[in-house]
């Protein structure tokens, strides 16, 4: 799904907690096609919209029920919404952190108009609305009919290994559907036998799952239905846990922590298992697999406790794996105010701090308010917390960027001072899509002007819904990028160098392919993986770029049709460890969806039993940060290019351009250019040429 589902499905929590002037929450209201008074609407017709009210600024907790008996009031047997709780915030008009206020003024009146698109399951509803500020609650219900006849349907059944249907626990399984590229979103629920049909308003390649957590089973993977008509069959099955992990929640000092909190099991594509501990202790089912890691609820940590990162593992058969948490206790304050060419911010932005300690990472954020001060919670057993602004999250107005740059280093009681101002100058440009892609929601895009050497952010706007964008930023020479929301959308040019002066920069163009095959493997004969920095490289012909992690030895990575580069993943260390398999290269059609690419790494053989290739073997480290090692080999005397430019063309340094005889070589490049000068962070391309072979690879150079 995308940033705005995201948002509205609540999976980001926010808690305000700095002093404003509280208010009560008196009343919330369902507004269907304009009325407060309607208590009924069809799914995927008319418009809905919440509202109520608080104190300028309050966040509020927002929770949804299934009214199961239909009497209008929340009970025992009813049933939470399973993404859990929503967070609103009045005046947050970004869709970043949860349904949006209709207005950016904190005026006490919290309007979310929901999007057309955003469809509820038929049944009945009620929302409870609370005011953390004074615990003041208020409610009100809804009922939402089917669509009559709708223009397609899918259908199919969700069951439990080991129940039989009909079952009470097959009753009320939320399914939903969302597209890559469209923030639509419609659900349903199933019946006791767990049969469910989605009503649907469109064709297109949809992806659907079951999201309701049903202990200890593990969650059934997401289908894709690329749908043309009416589909049948799209069946779902909660599994018993092949493996398990499980621990102990404790603090620093080693003592359980006895609170309520959700632990997940989670991949980067989808969620496994959940588990509610309320004794200190967690258990976690998993199918066998890798990459999985451990997280909580941001809500139910903060503010009192720093939550870490935890590392991905992998879960092979009998596994009974024990991962402990352990939260460190807050106890002071960090301390901020952010401004606006020196005056009182427009908005409320959310700030973090976060501190890399022994190997792992733990973090906090929380949000300005309305005079832009805020308060960071932290420990007091560490100094030099890094601290960000998310402009992710809350981005920043079209026209402003930092004074100086994103990043401040602070200790416990230190006032951290965000000066946001103004530029007169900007690059402009806009976004076009490959011929029979589908049409993306391109105010999800974002363009930024980054630092040529330390990448920091200094210029930041959305993209509009035409796709075009003005980015604005300081005068000098900067690097101008345009993010995704979604790895399935390829961006070329990876990266523009543009000169900002007090003017308008044009023509600044990027282009959109949509990523439809997914090309996945394993990495045999490793001794070991690095749990950071390592990744799978792709380049197409045409100039696409991209790389994803590899989680433990698999990797999977998201191409368009073309003519693929795939790179295997390399560290310097193990340079005289093992044989750098060879680049593959893939074609990749219109037509396919999938494919499969394994790389084999050789551990201490003889070089004389390799087969000899003309080829640029390996490149590594990749992205680097001082010296990077060019392995090339020709299978006969041939003469040998290898040429290293940038992103506009320009050749920046030759590492050779001679004849070779048979065998294998090593070259290696520092950074620097032809005159032995230091070149910027960035994206470089190598050309290498050798008899018939050729190839072009991505370098990413960060100092």
């Amino acid at each position: 799904m995308g940033r705005k589902m995201l948002g509205i499905l609540g999976l980001m929590a926010i808690v305000f907690s700095l002093p404003l002037s509280a208010a009560r929450t008196n009343y919330f209201k369902f507004i269907v096609n304009g009325s407060d008074t309607a208590t009924q609407m069809t799914q995927g017709t008319g418009t809905m919209a919440w509202e109520c009210d608080c104190g300028p600024g309050d966040t509020l907790l927002a929770e949804l029920y299934l009214d199961l008996n239909g009497n209008h009031s929340i009970d025992a047997g009813d049933k939470l919404w399973p993404m859990g709780q929503l967070y609103v915030m009045d005046g947050d008009v970004s869709w970043n952190n949860g349904p949006a206020d209709s207005s950016a003024v904190l005026d006490g009146i919290f309007y979310c108009i929901l999007p057309p698109d955003f469809s509820l399951a038929p049944t009945s509803y009620i929302m409870k609305i609370t005011n953390p500020k004074d615990a003041s609650t208020a409610q009100d219900w809804l009922k939402v009919n089917p669509t009559p006849s709708p223009a397609f349907t899918i259908s199919g059944t969700v069951s439990i290994e080991g129940v039989t249907a009909p079952n009470s626990l097959l009753k009320t399984i939320w399914v939903c559907t969302s597209m890559d590229h469209d923030p639509a979103w419609w659900s349903t629920l199933t019946d006791s036998t767990g049969h469910y049909t989605l009503n649907m308003p469109d064709t297109g390649i949809w992806h659907i799952s079951p999201i309701d957590n049903i202990s200890p089973y593990t969650m059934p993977n997401q289908a894709l239905v690329h749908l043309t008509g009416n589909t049948a069959g799209i069946n779902f099955e909660y599994k018993q846990p092949e493996a398990f992990v499980y621990g102990d929640i404790k603090d620093e000092r080693d003592s359980l922590v006895l609170r309520s909190f959700h632990i997940y099991l989670r991949t980067d594509s989808s969620e496994i298992s959940e588990y509610l501990a309320t004794n200190g202790h967690f258990v976690l089912g998993a199918p066998l697999g890798s990459g999985y890691r451990i997280e909580m609820n941001d809500e139910e940590t903060y503010p009192d406790y720093l939550e870490p990162n935890f590392q991905s593992f992998s879960l092979t058969t009998g596994d009974s794996i024990k991962k402990n948490i352990v939260l460190i206790k807050t106890d002071t304050i960090i301390f901020g105010i952010i401004t606006e060419n020196g005056g009182t911010p427009s908005r409320v932005y959310e700030m973090q701090a976060s501190k890399d300690s022994s190997g792992m990472q733990w973090g906090i954020n929380n949000y300005s308010n309305s005079n832009g001060l805020f308060e960071i919670p932290v420990s007091s057993k560490y100094l030099s917390y890094d601290v960000r602004m998310n402009t992710y999250e809350t981005p920043l107005p079209d026209g402003f960027g930092f004074e100086t740059q994103n990043n401040w280093n602070a200790n416990p009681g230190d006032t951290v001072k965000v000066r946001l101002v103004s530029y007169k100058g900007s690059a402009s440009g806009a976004l076009t899509v490959d011929n029979g892609d589908p049409t993306p929601e391109f105010s999800e895009f974002t363009a930024e002007l980054r630092d040529t050497s330390s990448w920091e952010t200094k210029g930041q706007t959305s993209v509009d819904s035409n796709g075009t964008f003005k980015v604005y930023g300081p005068q000098g020479v900067w690097n101008l990028q345009v993010y995704s929301p979604s790895n399935r959308w390829l961006i070329k040019p990876s990266m523009q160098r543009v000169t900002i002066d007090t003017v308008n920069v044009p023509g600044n163009n990027f282009f959109l392919n949509y990523a439809h095959c997914i090309v996945s493997g394993n990495l045999h004969g490793l001794v070991s993986v690095p749990q950071n920095n390592f990744y799978i490289n792709a380049s197409e012909d045409s100039g696409y770029n991209t790389m994803n992690n590899v989680i433990d030895s698999t990797y999977s990575i998201y191409l368009c049709e073309g003519i693929w580069q795939i790179s295997a993943p390399w560290v310097m260390e193990w340079d005289s460890l093992y044989y750098h398999p060879n680049d593959t290269t893939i074609t990749i059609t219109d037509s396919d969806s999938a494919k499969a690419l394994d790389f084999i790494y050789l551990l201490g053989v003889e070089e004389k039993t390799m087969p000899l290739l003309t080829a640029l073997n390996s490149i590594s480290p990749n992205p680097f940060n001082g010296k990077i090692t060019f392995k090339y080999s020709c299978a006969s005397p041939s003469k040998v290019s290898i040429a290293i430019y940038d992103l506009t063309g320009r050749l920046v340094k030759n590492l050779t351009n001679k004849d070779h005889k048979s065998g294998s070589y090593v070259s290696h490049w520092n950074g620097q250019d032809n005159f032995n000068k230091p070149l910027a962070n960035g994206i470089y391309f190598c050309k290498f040429s050798a008899g018939n072979a050729k190839a072009i690879r991505k370098l990413i150079l960060i100092k």
